[in-house]
């Protein structure tokens, strides 16, 4: 689109008043719908250096369609350190739609912003295209004081010379117009870490208003400015160390006989009730009494200042003992004694003979094993008698069977039968072997 200032500005901060406005009815502002950057942004901007912004207290917003099809737009007000004032959703035919934002008595710093708030019947957002006038107006300036916002002769919006930043600013400050708009100069700013870095094509990267250095045409603008090395600011000093505690609060102001000199005094008093006139004149004895100062024009006074309290320190923990160590002159004390070798059994007869001692055997147990031993070669005769019996042929077991047998008569005991029967065998054999009377076997 090639037209020659698309928009007029005219600078009356010295009449209380600035205007912006689109006059060329050729040519309407196309407000984009973009990213944070699709907005237009004014405020009453001086054309020289330092290029401070005029306090206002009103704002007059007229708009009208650019194409004959109604437009929505985002109206937004807000002061320099970007606190919302105002917010509104505004819709505008093909005639002239007036605005008037009375933003308080007083005048303080304010920015204007327009945004698109089109978007077609899939959702989608789109541009707005509008004409546009605004009036910024100090406290007590009328509307009509600032006449029509396209008559007399008007310059491009200002935009701050470029120069060294101070620590933290941005470096690299893009002055473009394009399409009807300008971009504002508070964000056509942006930190270029190199001199390359700041140039006309990063600018048309990074905004919408700027155009790419091959793409330009007649009345649109692409300035890239370098202010110079960024610099880093410093870290902040450290925080400052708390007052100190425990420090005089009360300030006693004495003067006595017609006052030819002034006496300060002070003392900790832990509060506002306790810092009293009478707690001076107690404590100073150049603070006169009530009396005399009522008698010769002397005065006391007292003034507190709160001081804190310093805190209790903790309790005092007594030194712990030193480890007892034997002095170095004295022996190091003697190993244990090894313990003493068991003592011998005593023999049985020593035993007998002192019952009731500590190594003699008790009585009940003598008797036990008395017995024990009695039965044991009991039973060591015994056995022995019966193999005596077995091995001379008359067993102890077979006459008491035979004895079964007499009281039995009517039964055959097999055993009996089977014992007179080896009788009879050791019998013959004994004939045999030596002649004597001979034995007749009684037949059963």
């Amino acid at each position: 689109m090639s037209h020659e200032y698309v928009e007029i500005y005219r600078d009356h901060r010295e009449d209380g008043f600035c205007t912006y406005a689109v006059c060329n009815p050729e040519f309407p502002a196309t407000i984009h719908w973009g990213h944070g950057n699709g907005d237009l942004v004014r405020a009453c901007v001086a054309t020289e250096a330092p290029h401070a912004i005029m306090p206002s207290s009103t704002v007059v917003l007229t708009m009208r369609s650019g194409d004959d099809e109604t437009q929505n737009v985002l109206v937004e007000v807000e002061t320099a350190d970007g606190a919302a004032v105002s917010s509104d959703s505004v819709s505008v035919g093909s005639s002239d739609s007036s605005f008037q934002y009375d933003l308080g008595a007083g005048n303080q710093d304010y920015l204007l912003h327009l945004r698109s708030a089109c978007y077609d019947e899939y959702g989608t957002p789109c541009d707005s295209t509008v004409f546009y006038s605004i009036v910024f107006l100090q406290a007590g300036v009328e509307l009509e004081a600032a006449g029509s916002p396209c008559e007399g002769a008007g310059t491009p919006p200002p935009s701050p010379p470029p120069s060294t930043p101070p620590c933290g600013e941005r470096n690299c400050q893009c002055t473009c117009c394009s399409n009807g708009r300008c971009l504002n100069a508070i964000y056509g700013a942006y930190v270029a870490n190199a001199p390359e870095q700041c140039s006309q094509t990063m600018c048309a990267r990074r905004y919408y208003e700027c155009e790419y250095p091959e793409q330009l045409a007649g009345g649109s603008t692409n300035v890239a400015e370098y202010g110079g090395e960024y610099v880093v600011c410093p870290p902040p000093p450290p925080p400052a160390p708390p007052p100190p505690c425990g420090q005089s609060d009360c300030r006693c102001e004495c003067c006595e006989a017609g006052c030819p000199a002034i006496t300060l005094d002070e003392f900790r008093s832990g509060d506002a009730t306790s810092c009293t006139a009478e707690a001076c004149i107690a404590r100073f004895e150049k603070c006169p009494t009530r009396a005399t100062g009522l008698s010769d024009g002397s005065y006391v006074s007292a003034k507190y200042a709160s001081s804190a309290m310093c805190p209790s320190p903790p309790p005092t923990l007594p030194p712990p003992l030193p480890p007892s160590e034997p002095p170095s002159n004295q022996a190091p004390p003697p190993p244990p004694k090894p313990p003493p070798p068991p003592a011998p059994l005593a023999d049985e007869a020593s035993a007998v003979a002192a019952p009731g001692t500590s190594g003699s055997m008790p009585t009940w147990a003598v008797g036990v094993l008395a017995v024990a031993v009695a039965l044991l070669l009991g039973s060591g005769l015994f056995i022995a008698y019966i193999r005596g019996r077995e091995r001379a042929g008359t067993p102890v077991w077979s006459s008491l069977n035979a004895d079964a047998h007499v009281a039995r008569p009517h039964q055959v005991d097999k055993t009996v039968v089977a014992t007179s029967i080896t009788a009879t065998r050791a019998a013959h054999t004994t004939e045999t072997q030596a002649p004597g009377p001979a034995v007749e076997i009684e037949a059963l």
